[in-house]
């Protein structure tokens, strides 16, 4: 094998080791360009003189960690990684008093489905997922919510507030 062939597997193999990071293929891209880069150094080895050999091994050694390192730290700035990157920040949306369940407390409401403890209660015309306090209440059974916390919403029979 010429010694020209040799780093010719060195690129394609390179380029493999790129590619697998776009594409998604378990790792056997990846794999292929590795052996790829050994492959080159076994046949130099072989067929070459040894410092042949020997200068293909340290290119290989040298090239393929620099190439890798730069490559990354460069991709961001290319027209590809421009494209593939988002750069836009995103706010998240503001809470309206409308989703807000704070308000919600000594509200009352009718259970759609039981509440075993967890289920949907309909509190005017919002349903909302709640909680009980760990008892079952039937659907169709007016509940009036007691606590709010965070998202988490806590209701009781409202015969048994009375």
């Amino acid at each position: 094998m010429p010694v020209w062939a040799a780093f010719a597997l060195i690129a394609i193999g390179l380029a493999a080791i790129f590619v697998e990071f776009f594409v998604p293929a378990f790792g056997l891209v990846g794999l292929g360009g590795i052996a790829s880069i050994v492959a080159a150094v076994v046949l130099t080895y072989r067929d070459q003189p040894e410092p042949w050999g020997l200068l293909v091994l340290v290119t290989a050694l040298v090239v393929t960690p620099t190439a890798l390192i730069v490559g990354f730290r460069r991709f961001p700035k290319s027209l590809f990684g421009r494209r593939l990157i988002l750069t836009e920040t995103q706010a998240p949306p503001e809470p309206s008093g409308d989703n807000s369940a704070e308000n919600l407390v000594g509200t009352s409401g009718v259970a759609v489905t039981p509440l075993h403890p967890i289920g949907i209660v309909e509190i005017g015309e919002r349903r909302c997922s709640v909680v009980t306090g760990g008892e079952y209440i039937e659907a169709g059974t007016e509940v009036t919510v007691i606590a709010v916390y965070g998202s988490r919403i806590v209701v009781r029979d409202l015969r048994e507030v009375e």
